[in-house]
């Protein structure tokens, strides 16, 4: 009965560790994947500012060629308007599948 006591804790500390190495493992994933999605907000915060200001200035300097600083800002809306189509239309392709494979990727990655 000793040889089943000493096999049973054997079991139950490997189990234990098994267990510990797991949680390590997914979180290690988990902080992975968080700090991959927080830098590529951080990036696209920073591009979207360029692009407002940027846009703001295009929109004022079309404005002024055109006579009425309204027209600017109308003609940027369209173009946003027809990048916004665009991008809707292939969003699987161009955001959902790449973004999906990259967060697979992340997650079964074995480093």
């Amino acid at each position: 009965m000793n040889q089943v006591e000493a096999l049973l804790k054997e079991l139950k500390d490997y189990i234990s560790l098994r267990l510990q190495i797991t949680q390590l493992k997914y979180s290690s994933k988990t902080s992975l994947v968080t700090s991959s999605v927080l830098t590529y907000m951080l990036i696209s915060m920073v591009v979207f500012f360029f692009v407002l200001v940027l846009t703001i200035g295009i929109a004022l300097w079309m404005g002024n060629l055109l006579g009425e600083w309204y027209l600017g800002f109308l003609i940027m809306a369209g173009i946003y308007l027809l990048i916004g189509l665009v991008i809707f239309t292939f969003r699987n392709r161009w955001i959902r599948i790449p973004l999906n494979n990259l967060i697979i990727k992340e997650i079964f990655d074995e480093d």
